[in-house]
């Protein structure tokens, strides 16, 4: 089973991936795996409860932050991200 990681933070970023996510999650060949950057924990769960009421985030990076710009926090949270992504089985 090929496990697909799907990175989302925004609400729009929610909105346009959980379709592609749900339709996923019916080929038996693909795990989708969902990790929230932690930007909008609670708009993401009650987007996603709305499109799959059994959706789970697998997991939190918290890149959330009062002022950040992704870029510069991707390099400064690249290890985590690393260490994070392979200790999903």
């Amino acid at each position: 089973m090929l496990k697909l990681g799907f990175v989302i933070g925004t609400r729009p970023e929610t909105i346009k991936c959980a379709l592609p996510i749900i339709e996923i999650r019916k080929d038996e060949r693909f795990d989708p795996i969902l990790i929230s950057t932690g930007q909008h924990d609670e708009m993401l769960y009650s987007t996603l409860s709305v499109a799959a009421a059994d959706f789970n985030q697998d997991g939190k990076l918290d890149f959330a932050t009062i002022a950040y710009s992704v870029p510069n926090h991707f390099v400064a949270k690249q290890a985590r991200i690393v260490v994070h992504l392979n200790q999903i089985k």
